[in-house]
Parts: structure tokens; C-alpha cells; sequence
């Protein structure tokens, strides 16, 4: 690889960046030394929570939280998820020289209910830069927390845990109604905004041995815990959800705990799964499910968790139920065959938002409507394409043609269809032989339809295989270069752009899927002295191409 040219993506960083001593002392920072560092101690400290040594799990975790490779690759996380902050640069500098240098202890956190946005820029900004290294405080604590606990969560616990999706735990749900057919009752539960309320001394509890644990105090005090944490949406603050969802699942895994002692332990992984907050067990009879409510209702009364009889259902699996955006459907015939759709608050919940992007197009012109709808169109179809979809996806097609009908019609009153038809319709798409597609024939652009989704099949994670277990180091790293993990390329030639290279990046050799923003660039490679080149497509992190472009100017 010689360079980096020509940035295909639509947002391009700066061409004018000045090289300052800040940036050239970030750019020449080791960050794949940065990570195996980290990597190294999340899997020491797995292996000593594992064992249960209590010492040397609370040994590591100084460690870790007084580790400058630890400071530097959250400041990195952090500020990759917020690079339309302006002056991020310049934040980023801050932030090094503040948290290298800072003392926990006099660290006090901002109290987001109470928060009122300041109307001078100079303040928003000032305010920015707490909220970031309020995020980075985070993001620390987490990296030394997060490992400990992995090795208590049980294993049907899928919810905001690393290399675990809402795939997986649906897949759990299906071996269970494969597996053990008798059970044919379940209790389901959604503890959806009912921790607000959570008394925190049982979380400070289970975090007595953690050694910054006055920080989680200050966080439970400041409402951390709460759903709408984040409300400052006028002045485009930056949000993000760091340390919320783990002490949230550390809170629930008490309810884990509690329900697995009323069963034996080989058979507790199989009739109960759990994301995040919301929870299906599975019982045999009816009566079976009534005790298992009321032990769940009594667990949720004495942590002060407020919650009413719509939180918790006794449903039979005949009739079939809901989980995590599907409708899931067990069909006895000779043998016990799943049918998984999208539930019906899915489909509406997709079209109310594509209803509103049509109508906030009236009078706009087609490519602002064709931006903002092609994105939520892949995602949508990336979640479903696993389960069976596609009688749904040909309904939404037919809406989506409507609509497009619709728009054309409110745009142009005064035309007619032959002209509405030549100027919005047409086959753009040259692998497909359908000629009414909606798009524009200036730029080429067109509107994505579901059913041009392929079928795909999901691959689950093996039940006990985590990330900070060092033992299956080798098991995430093929499971990353096949690109299951993929969360954010939904084009298909994008995806085989990524899986050319292994989903890695080139730069930095880690996974293009660690939540960091990635974009599309052109490599040129000279072959020979012939000036002959060959141009392909690679896929980089946002910050690593930065450090290229910076290194290549200094």
C-alpha cells in the first residue's frame, strides 16, 4: 500500500488540517501496541474474576484505570463517535493532557436532569468538553468494570454485552422451542423505564471490591440510570450510552441469580434468555409460570423497582409472541418447525418513519428524500433478512411505490403522469428488469427496494465464547473476518469490499466494526516503472486515515 487518495464517502475530512506538535504527537502514538495493552488486561482480568481471586482481579483493575493506554484508547473511542464536534482536535489535545494528570477523587459528574443549555457559543462549547470527558471518565471505568463482570453474567444474558446481538439471543429462544417442547408456557417481562427507580445500594453492593466504586456512587446519585438521561438535543451536545447499560445488567443479574437457584444448573441456560431489560422464561405449566412471576414481582419490590401487571405476561406459545422486533410462531406438525417475522409495531413503526421523511419532502428536491431514505431501508432490511421476510418486504414495496406516486403528484400538480413517469421512473437499476423505479435521472440515484435483500442465515456465537476470554481468542478472530458481526455496510459490494480485506484495518489491523466511524477511500498501487497503477477500494477507520493524511504532510 503506497497511499491514500480520493475520498469516496460523502463527508471528507478537512484537506486544510495544520500539522501542530498536538497532532503529530496523536498520530505517532503506537495504537495497535495501544490496544493489545488493553486487550491484555481485560483478558487478566477475566481469568482472575473467573478463578474468583478477588486481590488480584482488584490488582489488575488499578491497573487498568491508572494505565495511559487505557486513557488514550477511550479519549480515541470517545472522540471517533464525535467528530462533528468542532474543534475536536483541539478537545482531543485537552483531554490527554486533563486525564493523564487527573485525580478521580475530585472528579464530579454532570447532572444531566438538572442541565440547562447556555445560550453563548463559547459556553456550548466549554459544556461540550465536560460532556466528552465525562464520557471518557466512562469509557475508563468501563474497560476496567466490564471484564469483571463478564465472568459473573450468566450465559443467556445477551443485552449491551460485547460480541452479543439480538440474533443470538432470538436463535437461544428457538433451540428452546426446538430442544424442549413440553415447555410450552411463558412469562415475559419488560422492565422498559421501571429502573429509574432502582434502589442503587444494591448495585454499590455487588461493587464493594471495585476500587473506584465513589465514582459509581456520584453516577447512581446523579440519575445515571435513568432512560432519558440524555435531553439536550437543541444544542447538538454529544450522546452517548457509556456505563448505563452495564450497571444496568449488573443490577439484573441478581434476578439471574435468583431464578437459577430455583432450578437446577444444568438446565438454567435453557428455558430462560435475557436482553437487556426485557425476559422470557419458560415453564411447562401454567401454575408453573404464575410462581415464577410472582418470585420475579417479589425480587423487583424489594430493589424498589416500580412495576405494574402490563410488565409482566403469561402467554402460550401456540398463539405465538414478541421479542426483540420479531413475532415468533412454533408450528407442531411431525416435527416442531419456527417461523420468525417482523412483528406488527415493526412494520408501523418502519412506515410512520418513512411516511415522515416523504412528507418533509414536499417541495424538496428527490435527492434529499432518496439520502434519507435508502439509509433506513438497509438497516431495516439488514436486522429482517435473517427470518422471513419476504411477503412483508413486497408489501412495503407496493407502499413505497404509493408514496412515491404521491410525491410526485404533490411536487408537479400541474403535470401529467407521462411526464411525472419520464422524469422520476425508469430502470436504473441495470441487474433488475423492473422500469418503474423511483429516482433521479441526473445524479443516478434511486430508491432501494426490500425485496432486493437476499435471504441471509446467522450464525450464532458459541453460548460460553466471550471476548475477554483469552481461550477463544482465536474463535473471535475468524468470527470477525467473516463479517457476522457486520454492522454497518448493508450495500453488497461494500461488503465485499470489506470482506476482501478480512474486515479489518489496514491500518491499525482491528476490527472495522468496534464502533468507531469508517469510510471508503481509493488505494493506488504502482506496479511497475512503467508508471502502471491499479486502483481498489479499501475500507479504513476515520482517525486512522487522519493519522495517514497528517503523516504524509509532516
Amino acid at each position: 500500500m503506497r497511499g491514500l487518495l480520493k475520498n469516496n464517502a460523502n463527508k471528507r475530512l478537512m484537506t486544510s488540517t495544520i500539522l501542530t506538535t498536538e497532532n503529530a504527537e496523536w498520530i505517532n502514538f503506537n495504537w495497535k501496541a495501544i490496544e493489545n495493552r488493553v486487550k491484555f488486561l481485560r483478558f487478566r482480568i477475566f481469568n482472575a474474576s473467573k478463578r474468583k481471586d478477588f486481590l488480584t482481579a482488584r490488582h489488575l483493575q488499578e491497573l487498568m484505570l491508572n494505565s495511559s493506554a487505557n486513557i488514550l484508547l477511550s479519549i480515541r473511542r470517545i472522540t471517533a463517535l464525535n467528530q462533528n464536534v468542532t474543534g475536536i482536535d483541539k478537545i482531543r489535545t485537552h483531554l490527554v493532557h486533563n486525564l493523564m494528570t487527573m485525580d478521580f477523587s475530585n472528579y464530579f459528574p454532570i447532572n444531566y436532569q438538572n442541565l440547562t443549555i447556555p445560550k453563548t457559543q463559547r459556553k456550548q462549547k466549554i459544556l461540550r468538553i465536560h460532556i466528552l470527558k465525562d464520557h471518557c471518565i466512562q469509557m475508563i471505568i468501563k474497560n476496567a468494570l466490564e471484564p469483571q463482570w463478564e465472568a459473573y453474567f450468566e450465559d443467556n444474558v445477551y443485552g449491551n454485552r460485547p460480541g452479543r446481538c439480538s440474533h443470538d439471543a432470538i436463535n437461544h429462544l428457538t433451540q428452546i422451542l426446538r430442544k424442549y417442547p413440553s415447555k410450552k408456557w411463558i412469562v415475559q417481562s419488560n422492565f422498559n423505564e421501571c429502573l429509574e427507580s432502582l434502589n442503587g445500594q444494591i448495585i454499590l453492593k455487588r461493587l464493594a471490591n471495585f476500587p473506584r466504586v465513589d465514582l459509581i456512587f456520584k453516577w447512581i446519585k446523579a440519575d445515571y440510570l435513568s432512560s432519558h438521561l440524555y435531553r439536550a438535543l437543541e444544542a447538538k451536545l454529544p450522546q452517548s450510552n457509556i456505563i448505563t447499560a452495564l450497571l444496568g445488567n449488573i443490577a439484573l443479574d441478581e434476578m439471574d441469580k435468583i431464578i437459577k437457584k430455583n432450578y437446577s444448573e444444568t438446565t438454567s441456560r435453557h428455558f430462560y434468555v435475557r436482553y437487556d431489560d426485557v425476559m422470557v422464561l419458560f415453564c411447562e405449566t401454567k401454575d408453573e409460570a404464575c410462581k415464577a412471576r410472582e418470585l420475579i414481582i417479589k425480587w423487583a419490590k424489594n430493589i424498589n423497582i416500580k412495576s405494574s401487571s402490563e410488565n409482566f405476561s403469561i402467554e402460550h406459545i401456540t398463539q405465538g409472541f414478541n421479542f426483540l422486533g420479531v413475532h415468533i410462531i412454533p408450528q407442531v406438525l411431525d416435527n416442531i418447525t419456527i417461523s420468525i417475522y417482523p412483528n406488527q409495531k415493526a412494520i408501523q413503526d418502519l412506515r410512520s418513519i418513512l411516511k415522515a421523511i416523504w412528507m418533509r419532502g414536499r417541495g424538496k428536491d428527490v435527492q434529499w428524500v432518496l439520502n434519507r431514505l435508502n439509509p433506513r431501508i438497509r438497516e431495516w432490511c439488514n436486522y429482517y433478512s435473517f427470518y422471513k421476510s419476504t411477503i412483508i418486504f413486497k408489501e412495503i414495496d407496493n407502499w413505497m411505490f404509493q408514496r412515491s406516486v404521491r410525491y410526485c403528484k404533490r411536487t408537479h400538480p400541474n403535470k401529467s403522469w407521462a411526464w411525472m413517469q419520464q422524469k422520476y421512473f425508469g430502470r436504473f437499476n441495470a441487474k433488475k428488469s423492473s422500469k418503474w423505479i423511483f429516482g433521479d435521472k441526473e445524479s443516478g440515484k434511486y430508491l432501494l427496494r426490500l425485496t432486493w435483500t437476499p435471504v441471509r442465515q446467522y450464525i450464532p456465537i458459541q453460548i460460553q465464547a466471550s471476548p475477554d476470554n483469552i481461550l477463544y481468542q482465536n474463535y473471535w478472530s475468524k468470527r470477525n473476518s467473516s463479517g457476522i458481526t457486520n454492522n454497518r455496510l448493508w450495500n453488497i459490494s461494500d461488503f465485499k469490499i470489506a470482506h476482501k480485506q478480512n474486515h479489518l484495518c489496514p491500518i491499525c489491523n482491528s476490527s472495522l466494526y468496534n464502533n468507531e466511524p469508517i469510510e471508503k477511500h481509493r488505494i493506488i498501487v504502482k506496479k511497475s516503472s512503467k508508471r502502471l497503477y491499479s486502483f481498489s477500494m479499501i475500507f479504513v477507520h476515520v482517525i486512522c486515515y487522519e493519522c495517514v493524511k497528517l503523516k504524509s504532510i509532516y
